[in-house]
């Protein structure tokens, strides 16, 4: 011990791992045509990982048209990390000033990361540069704590409200 009463521990040591990990930064890009085929898989794997059947000829038809649905008053964004698309979400106009917020999707092995945060910020910040003012988000249920709390740093109004009920049928 020294004066102070403390006791000297020595200096800690650095842990060095073996092999280093190389971190790679996801990389997020505009939708182009030729990245439909992969995109649809990863709508179907995460609709899947929900318990949800992926409906491409029934209400998920806008992921076969993304040009016309997204690109024409919007945009998409697919994220990818080592060549893949992990996550994608879009935008589109739906009034002078208002956005409607659509199929934000993470595959569920990157979930919990921080991806979402990722592309949801990009989405911020073009629909600043595109002069929205409001967004309008997809239905979202209203226990879902995960999607909620991403909500936290805006004035909101629920102005719609999503709920499931059960009833056994004897």
């Amino acid at each position: 011990m020294d004066d102070t009463g403390y006791k000297h521990i020595g200096r800690p040591r650095a842990v060095v791992p073996a092999k280093p990990e190389l971190i790679t930064m996801p990389t997020l890009k505009i939708y182009s045509p030729s990245m439909q085929p992969e995109l649809e898989r990863i709508f179907e794997t995460c609709f899947a990982a929900l318990g949800w059947e992926y409906e491409p000829h029934g209400r998920h038809a806008d992921i076969l048209d993304i040009e016309k649905t997204y690109m024409e008053s919007g945009c998409m964004w697919c994220l990818f990390e080592g060549g893949k698309i992990i996550g994608a979400s879009a935008v589109r106009t739906i009034a002078p000033g208002v956005a409607e917020m659509k199929r934000l999707y993470v595959l569920p092995e990157y979930q919990g990361k921080g991806i979402n945060a990722v592309i949801l910020n990009y989405m911020i910040e073009e629909m600043v540069v595109r002069d929205i003012e409001f967004c309008e988000t997809n239905l979202n249920l209203e226990d879902n704590s995960k999607v909620q709390s991403q909500w936290g740093e805006f004035e909101t109004i629920q102005h719609k409200r999503r709920r499931c009920y059960i009833k056994d049928i004897k």
